[in-house]
């Protein structure tokens, strides 16, 4: 609280009894400490962009030229630390500014896309402060030929032999580390009841049984903070026969065998391929290992068929009688309604009608066919 937020003057009322304080009546409880929060190590992009500035805006254009570098940098750092970490990678001799941009290097990262900003300056204060998302943009507005063929050149490194080994994943080793123990770290230890204090534990997932239908979820995302990293790992799935007997704790006596009936890749594809103009009969193929990221299963054996109810409820409540109904259509009143029919569930059931099928019968649930009237404008 202040006097200037509450209007002004050397006063203000209290809250709770309205009498009138002078700002050396009241105690500071606590003074609030501004504290910068701490550094820490980013993943920073680095491109290089050449802008051709005219009166005439035809002839004004920017185009990203050489090769993107990626540097891990503090949170903060002072502009001529940052000035020292770029030079290896900057031209000698050229004249540049620091912008700050998008993953693209066309827009700025901290103004909004309507305000057409092509880059706010880095280097413009005593300290330079990144986040989660910028790229750095070395923005040149003339550039030598010379210069162009410094950008232009690489060096591969001999780690670009050590290619990562490209062994496909099975469903099996994601179920494997889904259920795979792990040691909680000390923020998330568990709380023991006996010595009433935190513990360093180990917790493990277990399934205790499967249900007849099953929606595998493949986590195609990785968070760090509020970025993502998507994965593109192949996993390879079985069509028929995935056993799940070896990752099931309780019922093991029911068959743990199950089919695949649908998948949804992030690119399109199941028995059937829809894209934006058609649709057309296609199994899955290799390359959806990569971008199935929902499996649909069934047991073996599951029955599909369904039977719907020998008895229904016929509610009739609100609505007039037969006879009532069929005098006033015979006469054409447009008070009421004519009646429609719809599936939907009420409260009040019939006795037949709740009586809950035999366990393995393979049934589909009690519907309802009901009463309702069209609504007429």
């Amino acid at each position: 609280m202040s006097c200037k937020h509450q209007g002004g003057g050397e006063s203000l009322s209290c809250p709770v009894c309205q009498a009138s304080l002078s700002p050396s009546d009241l105690i500071p409880v606590e003074r609030r400490k501004i504290e910068k929060p701490k550094a820490r190590i980013l993943r920073v992009p680095l491109v290089f962009r050449m802008d051709q500035e005219s009166d005439n805006n035809n002839k004004r254009c920017m185009q990203l030229l050489g090769h993107p570098a990626l540097l891990a940098l503090p949170s903060r750092l002072s502009p001529t630390t940052l000035t020292q970490t770029l030079a290896p990678r900057i031209p000698p001799g050229s004249n540049y500014s620091l912008l700050f941009v998008d993953g693209r290097g066309y827009n700025c990262s901290r103004c909004l896309f309507s305000s057409h900003c092509r880059g706010c300056e880095v280097l413009g204060g005593s300290e330079v402060v990144l986040q989660a998302g910028d790229t750095l943009c070395v923005r040149f507005t003339s550039l030598s030929p010379e210069h162009h063929q410094v950008l232009a050149s690489t060096l591969d490194h001999p780690s670009l032999n050590d290619l990562r080994q490209n062994v496909p994943l099975t469903l099996y080793d994601c179920l494997r580390a889904f259920t795979q123990s792990e040691t909680l770290e000390e923020a998330d230890s568990w709380f023991c009841p006996v010595c009433v204090r935190k513990q360093q534990a180990t917790k493990t997932i277990s399934v205790w049984r499967f249900p007849p239908y099953l929606i595998l979820h493949l986590e195609r995302f990785l968070f760090h903070g509020t970025m993502s990293t998507k994965l593109d790992d192949k996993v390879i799935f079985p069509l028929d026969g995935l056993d799940l007997s070896d990752y099931v704790a309780g019922d093991t006596n029911t068959n743990q065998q199950y089919n695949l009936y649908a998948c949804v890749c992030h690119m399109g594809g199941e028995w059937h391929y829809f894209n934006d103009d058609s649709v057309t009969r296609q199994k899955p193929r290799e390359e959806e290992y990569s971008t199935s990221y929902l499996l649909f299963y069934h047991r073996q054996g599951t029955n599909f068929d369904l039977h719907l109810p020998q008895h229904f409820a016929f509610v009739e409540s609100g609505l007039p009688k037969t006879s009532q109904r069929d005098e006033e259509e015979d006469v054409g009143c447009s008070s009421r309604a004519s009646p429609r029919d719809f599936i939907g569930p009420l409260p009040a059931l019939s006795e037949a009608a709740a009586q809950e099928p035999d366990e393995g019968q393979g049934q589909a649930p009690v519907f309802q066919i009901n009463k309702m009237p069209d609504l007429i404008n």
